[in-house]
This record gives structure tokens, sequence and C-alpha cells, in this order.
């Protein structure tokens, strides 16, 4: 089965390049193959609205790349999928190059939290210096509504029948608000709970494929990448202490057990806030 131990860290963005500590802009990954899919944390007004031609920074490069920068609207396919927060899009585009070729560049758009205005920004210090901690049930919303981003992005991946994706944080920019400090746990718990609610079609489905598949989740900023990668192995480590405390004792009673082994049980999203997100 599929799980969070088969994500890699991958030091740029879903497009290869990273912003160094120099604050310069490398290219120190690769250009997405034809046989990869890529994530695009979209703005729900962009799909709805505005298009891709209104779209500036990392999305203007994303639709640069899928040769729709200068479209008025996206793919009716696209428009008619995403109509909630949560909801994820796959769609195959076909770009022109310049030496009149055509080449197959495949993206996931999805419509993440806005925990800026959900929630609010990050709390102020105190008067010593202190910044108020964030509560246990607010991370625990949080992350349920990260589960449901990458679980329906994992679905449009069981789909496209593609051996590579490229993940990022979603929501971990300007949308991430109070959650700006803890989101590389926050991401991980999240998309650890994903893969435990992939069924085992699904999980069996990307496994099998007859390319190796790849996960990645792309950290375009150096500076981001040691609490991405702390926070990678603290979920892998929390996920296999659990593993093997059920496998020395099994008497421990089957309930608690699974409770303990997964934050990936986060909860649905709270309707109060938006629509319930529906699966793709």
């Amino acid at each position: 089965t599929m799980a969070l131990a088969h994500v890699r860290l991958a030091p740029y963005s879903v497009l290869g390049s990273q912003l160094t500590l120099q604050r310069t802009i490398e290219m120190t990954g690769t250009q997405p193959s034809s046989s990869c899919m890529i994530t695009d944390p979209a703005g729900m007004v962009f799909i709805t609205d505005f298009g891709p031609g209104a779209a500036g920074g990392a999305a203007g490069a994303i639709y640069d790349f899928l040769g729709i920068r200068n479209a008025k609207a996206f793919p009716a396919p696209v428009r008619d999928a995403i109509k909630d927060v949560c909801d994820a899009c796959y769609h195959k585009y076909v770009v022109q190059l310049d030496d009149g070729t055509s080449v197959e560049r495949h993206c996931c758009h999805v419509v993440g939290p806005n925990f800026s205005e959900m929630y609010g920004r990050p709390p102020f210090p105190d008067q010593d210096g202190n910044v108020p901690e964030i509560s246990p049930a607010l991370e625990t919303e949080a992350v349920g509504w990260l589960t449901q981003v990458y679980l329906n992005v994992m679905r449009q991946f069981v789909g496209s029948g593609l051996p590579h994706l490229r993940l990022l944080p979603v929501s971990g920019g300007i949308f991430a608000g109070m959650f700006k400090d803890v989101m590389p746990r926050l991401t991980f718990a999240a998309l650890d709970a994903a893969f435990a609610k992939l069924t085992p079609d699904e999980s069996a489905s990307i496994a099998s494929r007859e390319e190796q598949p790849l996960i990645e989740m792309c950290i375009f900023e150096e500076a981001q990448l040691p609490a991405f990668a702390a926070a990678l192995d603290a979920q892998l480590g929390a996920n296999n202490a659990s593993a093997s405390g059920k496998r020395e004792d099994p008497a421990v009673d089957a309930a608690p057990a699974a409770a303990e082994a997964a934050p990936a049980d986060a909860p649905e999203p709270p309707t109060q806030l938006v629509a319930p997100p529906g699966d793709q």
C-alpha cells in the first residue's frame, strides 16, 4: 500500500526551481516530465472568474508551463469540477513548443482553504515576547481541511494513471494564517491521513504502475527545507512507534491502538465555515 514512507522531500518547486538562501532563483531540479502530474494550488476566484491570465507569481509560472498563461478561462472540465474549497481536478494539457512540436503536461488544480480568512492571522507576541500557542483543537481542524485537499489530489492522481506526482504544501503561503509556523507538521499529518483514507484498490493502483511511482513534496524555499525535513521525520517516527507498539502488545485493545496510529483520522472539515467539500 502507498504510505507517507513513499514520499520524497524535494528541494525545489513543482517546476524544478528553488529560492535559495541568497534569495536567487536557481534550477535545482528538473522540469516535470510528460509522465509527471504537478499540483497547482489555485485560487478559487481565478478558477471561477478571472482565469489563469490574471494570476501572478508562482501560479503564473505554472500556467506558463501549461501553456495557458494568456487564456481568459480555465478549461471547462476544470471549471465544472472545482466548485468549492478542497475540490481538485486533473487535466492534461497539450502545449505547443517554439520548435513546432507539442508536449503533454499534466496538472492537478486544487483549491486549498484560506486559513488567514477562516482563523485570522498569527497572534502577536505578548509583552515578554511569547507567542500564544495554537490550541490542539484548531490544529486538528486545520489538519482535517488539508487531509481533504490531499485526499482529493491523490484520487485525481489515481485516475490519471501517471507514475509521478509533485505535491507542495497547499495553503502553506499567504493562506497559512496563524498556522504559518506549524505548517510543516500539519502538512505531513494531513498527507499521512490522506494516505490512510485511500481505499486498498486506490493504493494498489498507484503501487502497481509500470514505472516505479514517485511522489514528491516540493519545497520551493531552501530556508524552509530543514523544518519540513524534521516534520516528515517526526511523522514517520510516530507512525513507526505506533506500528511497533501494536506488534509488541497484541493484547492491546484495537480501538485505542487505531486511534494512536493515526492522526490519520482527522475530522471532516467543519461545515460552518464553508459548504462541505466533496471528493473528486
